[in-house]
């Protein structure tokens, strides 16, 4: 194992050595994963230098993406795994690996920058043996080859005549196409939207009301027009220009919740969401572009309502004309390319189920702690 891992390495003119850290933790890395990772695996993490093989190939580090812990070998990658799952409940048959933690499911150790993926297939007892599969970046189409991942990276090294499986990269696809504005009309297809909205406004004002929000009875007069027509004439939900109409922005349980024409830019909306575009948009790694949800000005893309206390943007998910059926999303990390959906989650449902601490099911994070609380955006 290490000395194939020295092989390459010598192949790629690179000195092997390990960081400060000492290395990975592997014992526990490897409870929590519930699997032994293959030797020449763990020795590669170790101790070769990081960045992309040959300009192609990103071996995963766990702990790598600051925004999942250093014992959390998948990160961002379970969020692709999930995308599989996904696609086989919509076209069931076309995964034709069971998925990890399944019993023999396909695991990833590394992706192409097209998008492509290399998982090993974790049948059998011995991990040192597992097969490499590779499939492309819509998970299409799939290849299975005996070589170890040490053995497919020297493969690509040493330019095999012909590589197993390793196609040259595509040109990324524009971040702005088709299938950017349709990404979350596909993500919604099958499911059911927000359940009674009305109902958890109701509930909603009433948290607001234990807060004791400055709540008025009569709208406050929000010229809607302009917003629709700067959001390509999408509307708003309900819920929440009627939370803008009676209480305005501010912090609701340490959720920062935009409102139109705030004259703070911390809580206006349009600023904010152009801000939160930017940020995702200026992700420099194609193939997470590519999976990555789009934001507003990106037609179709999420629209941003708040931030919650972790940084997390929270926003709303445009699958439809009429608003009142737009599923929620939480997106994380620098570029925004973590995400949880939620097709059937309001805007009133989730600040009320933040409110009485209730989103851990949902988002495996801690809601609010102690009564309700809201800050307007002017005090």
């Amino acid at each position: 194992m290490q000395e194939a891992v020295q092989r390459l390495a010598s192949l790629m003119g690179v000195s092997l050595s390990r960081d400060d850290r000492g290395g990975y933790p592997w014992r526990e890395l490897e409870r929590r994963l519930g699997l032994d990772l293959p030797g020449e695996y763990k020795s590669f993490a170790d101790e070769f230098p990081r960045g992309l093989i040959q300009g192609i190939v990103r071996v995963i580090r766990p702990g790598e993406d600051p925004d999942y812990e250093a014992t959390d070998y998948l990160g961002y990658y379970s969020h692709r795994l999930e995308d599989m799952r996904v696609r086989e409940r919509e076209i069931p048959g076309s995964i034709p690996y069971p998925i990890y933690p399944d019993v023999g499911g396909v695991l990833p150790w590394g992706d192409l920058s097209d998008g492509s993926m290399l998982f090993w297939l974790t049948r059998g007892v011995d991990q040192n043996s597992w097969p490499v599969v590779y499939c492309d970046g819509d998970f299409s189409n799939w290849t299975e080859s005996d070589q170890s991942m040490i053995e497919v990276l020297i493969d690509l090294v040493t330019d095999h005549p012909d590589p197993p499986f390793l196609r040259p990269p595509k040109k990324p696809k524009p971040p702005t196409g088709k299938w950017r504005r349709d990404f979350w009309v596909q993500r919604a297809k099958g499911k059911t939207g927000p359940r009674d909205p009305e109902g958890w406004f109701a509930q909603l004002l009433t948290c607001l009301e234990v807060a004791g929000a400055p709540l008025r009875t009569q709208g406050h007069g929000v010229d809607w027009g302009p917003i629709t027509n700067a959001l390509h004439d999408l509307q708003l939900p309900p819920d929440y220009r009627e939370f803008i109409e009676r209480v305005g922005g501010g912090i609701f349980c340490g959720i920062r919740i935009f409102a139109p024409y705030s004259a703070d830019p911390e809580f206006d909306l349009l600023s904010n969401a152009k801000k939160i575009g930017e940020r995702s948009a200026a992700n420099p790694i194609p193939e997470l572009r590519e999976l990555s949800p789009p934001f507003y000005p990106v037609p179709g893309g999420s629209i941003p309502f708040g931030v919650d206390a972790t940084g997390a943007v929270l926003a709303w998910a445009p699958s439809d004309d009429d608003s009142r059926s737009w599923g929620f999303v939480r997106a994380r990390s620098k570029y925004l390319a973590g995400y949880t959906y939620i097709a059937s989650l309001s805007f009133s449902e989730y600040l009320v189920r933040h409110a009485r601490d209730d989103v851990m099911v949902l988002f495996g994070i801690d809601g609010w702690s102690g009564p309700p609380s809201f800050q307007p955006e002017t005090a």
